[in-house]
């Protein structure tokens, strides 16, 4: 059963086959039957503003990230401290390696649960040397 709210389609009494891994199935073929039907269904622009701010003792970046459902998030980022910042929040490098690995495992994760592949336990370490 769905339930349409602000243009949502929120799965209800989830049976077993329509949530795998974590992920209603069911609402991504719905999706992909959309999007193929009217090609322009399947694109979203996304935007986010990003600040710098000048106040010491604040963290140095920020960014108010809103997302479909609740109130949004707001992201801040720190230089770490040999490049000049004061390492309080993470560096925009590990947004940057979360971003790589929660994207790679997100479609991995998708595409396992399209063909009805359970996972346990599903993890990605990402690993970088910086020069």
């Amino acid at each position: 059963m769905y339930l349409l709210i602000l243009g949502l389609s929120v799965c209800l009494e989830m049976s077993e086959d329509e949530f795998v891994n974590n992920i209603c199935v069911s609402r991504i073929e719905e999706f992909l039957k959309k999007a193929e039907a009217e090609p322009s269904m399947g694109r979203k622009e996304l935007s986010l503003k990003v600040e710098w701010s000048q106040r010491r003792g604040r963290p140095q970046i920020k960014c108010y990230a809103p997302t479909e459902r609740a109130v949004g998030l707001m992201l801040e980022s720190e230089l770490p401290i040999d490049l000049g910042g004061e390492a309080t929040r993470p560096t925009p490098f590990q947004y940057f390696l979360f971003s790589l690995a929660a994207s790679y495992l997100s479609i991995f994760m998708i595409l396992a649960s399209r063909k009805g592949i359970k996972f346990g336990k599903a993890s990605l370490k990402i690993k970088s040397d910086i020069d």
